[in-house]
């Protein structure tokens, strides 16, 4: 085996483990395990082991939608290395865009929120208050839960506080007393449906504080986190299966 597929291959086996981030930077990790073939010429062989290990990452992530949108888009082109590439490429820049456009829109709302509250671990999130850093947002605070019981608010936190900003990490139970402080939630999330989303556990005990405050919720998600109606059902079951197991 190519040196170059063993690198990928050791990546894929431990984005199958990784059990701290979010569904997206699990989707750019794949993105970046595949840019070590992007010049190498894939034997027969290389992609019989690339498929099974894409195979086994998907079982173990199979909870996420967009993990498995991507896996799925990956195994149609793998032979096809420039449409592979292709598609890779576009998907990155419509996520770079979609971030841009997000904040755009939020800001064409008129709304002025400073002191913001995130819940667990999200690449959509974080990206959306770069953005709207970028568009001249005067983000004073980040309040930022732990996510109990797996703890990946820790994980976003350390993120935001690499990209300066004003961070503060508080235990989940905590929102009910901060509630007063925030101004506005921004969520992720794992799951669109037609009318609901489903996100970290504590999601909606969060939601209906902010409700009896009249505080607004943002859920920031896109067309990976969908699914056609005949398979909702079973990643919804799953979704809710592993966090009421593991959060």
């Amino acid at each position: 085996m190519q040196r170059e597929v063993e690198n990928l291959i050791s990546k894929l086996l431990k984005i199958a483990d990784d059990r701290s981030s979010g569904s997206l930077d699990l989707v750019f990790g794949v993105f970046g395990a595949f840019e070590l073939v992007r010049n190498v010429l894939l034997k027969k062989e290389d992609i019989l082991q690339i498929l099974e290990k894409l195979s086994a990452l998907e079982k173990k992530q199979s909870v996420f939608v967009s993990v498995f949108n991507v896996i799925s888009e990956i195994k149609k082109r793998i032979e096809d290395t420039d449409n592979l590439f292709s598609y890779i490429d576009n998907t990155r820049l419509y996520y770079n865009d979609l971030s841009i456009q997000q904040a755009n829109i939020f800001l064409n709302t008129g709304l002025v929120y400073r002191n913001i509250l995130v819940h667990s671990n999200s690449r959509s999130v974080k990206y959306f208050l770069l953005a709207l850093r970028n568009s001249g947002t005067d983000i004073r605070k980040i309040y930022q839960t732990v996510s109990l019981p797996g703890g990946e608010g820790a994980v976003q936190a350390r993120f935001l506080e690499q990209k300066n900003f004003s961070l503060e990490l508080i235990d989940d139970d905590e929102v009910v007393n901060m509630v007063s402080h925030i101004d506005i939630a921004f969520f992720g999330a794992d799951l669109v449906l037609h009318d609901e989303f489903i996100n970290k556990v504590k999601t909606a005990t969060i939601c209906k504080i902010f409700q009896a405050a009249g505080v607004p919720v943002f859920v920031l998600a896109d067309r990976l986190k969908q699914v056609n109606d005949n398979d909702a059902e079973n990643f919804k079951n799953k979704l809710l299966n592993i966090t009421n197991k593991e959060g």
